[in-house]
């Protein structure tokens, strides 16, 4: 038996809490994205960071596809504040950028951020420190997912987008555990 803890008086101490996971699914059930398709995603809203699994069909190195997530964390202000994304075929940096509406505004930002891609899993993760952030009680997210196909003959290409929960909306927010 695992004991987290023992309070001063003797008795045990409760867990940590948890972080706050949400689970969202792709209402739309397509595979507009093909290789990207999205599946459902996975937002854990956690004390120090925030992440966010996205789970594909078959994605795998060296396609043309991207992924990208925007987030909200300011429930008084409309749209998200910061806006992240990288290529799913790999060899790719990913940015942090503040968002105002849906464009992005300034720089970079330099801080804490990682990216996991699992092609047997079929995942792509990204994480993000509360220093990047600022202080947030919770948050909500739109994730998008796009394949380009490119006609070889005449060099034009058109992009095909997945999103969850909608090209339009954002997750039910999420409490930070």
């Amino acid at each position: 038996m695992l004991l987290t803890g023992l309070l001063s008086a003797g008795g045990l101490a409760s867990a940590p809490a948890q972080a706050a996971t949400e689970v969202f699914a792709d209402p739309a059930r397509d595979s507009a994205a093909r290789g990207a398709d999205l599946v459902k995603v996975r937002v854990a809203n956690k004390r120090r960071s925030i992440r966010v699994t996205s789970f594909h069909r078959n994605i795998r190195q060296g396609i043309p596809a991207s992924i990208s997530v925007e987030l909200d964390i300011e429930p008084r202000r409309r749209g998200p504040e910061f806006g992240i994304g990288t290529s799913l075929g790999g060899d790719s940096d990913w940015q942090l950028r503040r968002m105002r509406g849906s464009r992005y505004v300034g720089p970079p930002l330099l801080c804490p951020t990682t990216l996991a891609l699992n092609y047997q899993r079929d995942t792509s993760r990204f994480t993000i420190q509360r220093s990047c952030l600022r202080r947030w009680r919770k948050a909500r997210v739109k994730v998008e997912a796009a394949y380009l196909v490119v006609n070889r003959a005449t060099g034009t290409g058109r992009s095909f987008s997945d999103y969850v929960p909608s090209k339009h909306g954002f997750t039910s927010w999420i409490r930070r555990g």
